[in-house]
């Protein structure tokens, strides 16, 4: 178990201080392209910080142990995107509520599997979609290029995590070691 201290950029978004993160996926056809988003970004982070790991969980009582929970829904969500990310975080260590800041507790996916007519999204969308859900999760934020997973582009195109991504990645939980 690893605890994290932050940057000055970090403080501006939540953050995980604990890892690994327990994730459960919600049984579906898709299931297994969402797990890779995870995966890819376990993968990427071992460049930029190796403590960022998953341990993936299943079942009933995996869903109750998770710290990220991923669920299926039809269609676009409220806010016209194909994901939403709802997260609780803990600000002082002791109230838990919901804000922009603090330390994350909980964090949940919705990933839509259908466009909003109700066609089903290929899983090369699906895998782009939960690259930039999964990297919300652990708190990055928007970054320059649409040519990034952690764009604001909603045309879902980038398939890989660029080092722009990993920087961004880096600057949320770069830690500080005891000497």
């Amino acid at each position: 178990m690893l605890f994290f201290s932050s940057s000055a950029f970090a403080w501006s978004t939540p953050r995980w201080t604990v890892f690994p993160l327990n994730v459960y996926i919600e049984d579906n056809k898709n299931s297994e392209v969402i797990r890779q988003a995870f995966v890819d970004w376990q993968i990427g982070a071992k460049k930029v910080n190796p403590f960022i790991r998953f341990d993936f969980k299943e079942g009933e009582r995996g869903l109750r142990k998770s710290q990220i929970d991923v669920r299926f829904v039809s269609g676009a969500q409220p806010n016209g995107q194909y994901y939403s990310v709802a997260s609780n975080s803990l600000t002082d260590g002791f109230s838990l509520i919901r804000n922009n800041s603090g330390f994350f507790y909980h964090v949940s996916i919705s990933i839509s599997t259908t466009d909003s007519e109700g066609s089903p999204l290929s899983k090369a969308k699906l895998h782009s979609i939960a690259l930039q859900a999964v990297g919300r999760s652990l708190g990055i934020n928007c970054i320059g290029s649409i040519n990034n997973v952690m764009s604001c582009n909603t045309e879902y195109e980038v398939n890989k995590i660029t080092p722009q991504d990993l920087y961004a990645l880096k600057n949320v939980y770069s830690y500080v070691r005891n000497k």
